[in-house]
C-alpha cells in the first residue's frame, strides 16, 4: 500500500529499528536475533503486528505481512419531514446481498439526530430506521460520503370492515394496497372481514382493495398522524364488495 511503514522491535534486546519499505511492498530485515515483532501500518489500513523467532525462520524465506483495509465510518442524521432532528431512532444497516448478513451494524440517533457506525466497503446497503412515533423507513443506499440525511414521515393507521354487499358476510380474504402521496407504496393481506393496518405514512393516499371473485375498489384516504406508531388514526374505512359474476 502507498505510504506503508514498518519498524522492528527486537523484544529480547529492547532494540527498535525502522525498516525501509519499497514501492512494491518488499523489505529487507536487518540482522536480528531472538523474538522480533514487526509493526506495519499504512493510511487506510488497520495496523498489523507479526511476531517471529529469527532462528526458526529458514534462510531466504519470504516474510509476508498482510494489511487489511479499515472499515469505513459512516455518519447519518435522522430528521422529520420538517427537518427537525429525531432522537432515539433505531438504525440498522446491512449489506444488500443475502450472503452478507454478518455485516449488519446497529446505531441509535442522538439528540441532534446524528448516528454513526462502521460498515464493510464497498457495495450496496439496506438501511432500516425505526422510531415509535414515525413511519419505518427502509431504503437502499449505494455510495455514502460524508453525512447522509434521512427524513422520517409521520405514522398513522387504517382500520375497517370488509363485507359482501349482498350477504353482509365478512370477506374471508382480501388484499389492500396503499399509494401514498409521499411516494410510498405498500401492500398487505388480511382475512376475517376486518383489518387493522398500522405503521403507514400519514397524509393523503389512494387505497385499493382486491378479493377473489369481487370487483376491485379504489378510494382516496386521509391518514392522520399518530402520537405512537401502532394507533389506528383513520377508523371505519369500510368496503362493501361487489361480486363480479352472477
Amino acid at each position: 500500500p502507498t505510504g506503508a511503514q514498518l519498524w522492528m522491535d527486537m523484544e529480547d534486546f529492547f532494540i527498535v529499528a525502522d525498516v525501509a519499505v519499497e514501492a512494491d511492498g518488499s523489505f529487507v530485515l536487518p540482522r536480528a536475533a531472538g523474538t522480533v515483532a514487526l509493526h506495519a501500518n499504512a493510511p487506510g489500513f488497520s495496523p498489523e503486528i507479526k511476531r517471529l523467532v529469527v532462528e526458526a525462520v529458514p534462510q531466504g524465506q519470504v516474510v509476508e505481512i498482510t494489511l487489511v483495509p479499515e472499515e469505513l465510518t459512516l455518519a447519518g442524521r435522522v430528521v422529520d419531514w420538517r427537518g427537525y432532528p429525531i432522537e432515539g431512532a433505531a438504525v440498522l444497516v446491512r449489506m444488500a446481498k443475502k450472503d452478507q448478513s454478518a455485516a449488519a451494524r446497529e446505531a441509535v440517533s442522538d439528540a441532534d439526530g446524528i448516528f454513526g457506525f462502521a460498515v464493510l466497503p464497498p457495495g450496496e446497503w439496506l438501511i432500516t430506521i425505526d422510531h415509535p412515533s414515525f413511519f419505518t423507513l427502509e431504503q437502499r443506499v449505494g455510495e455514502w460520503e460524508g453525512e447522509k440525511e434521512f427524513a422520517l414521515l409521520a405514522a398513522g393507521g387504517l382500520c375497517g370492515t370488509v363485507l359482501d354487499d349482498r350477504t353482509y358476510l365478512a370477506a374471508p380474504a382480501f388484499s389492500l394496497s396503499l399509494a401514498s402521496e409521499k411516494g410510498v407504496s405498500l401492500a398487505g393481506d388480511f382475512s376475517g372481514g376486518t383489518y387493522r393496518w398500522t405503521d403507514l405514512p400519514a397524509g393523503r393516499g389512494t387505497l385499493t382493495i382486491t378479493a377473489e371473485g369481487y370487483a376491485p375498489q379504489t378510494r382516496d384516504v386521509d391518514i392522520p398522524p399518530a402520537e405512537i406508531k401502532g394507533q389506528c388514526t383513520a377508523q371505519d374505512v369500510d368496503f362493501w364488495l361487489v361480486l363480479t359474476g352472477p
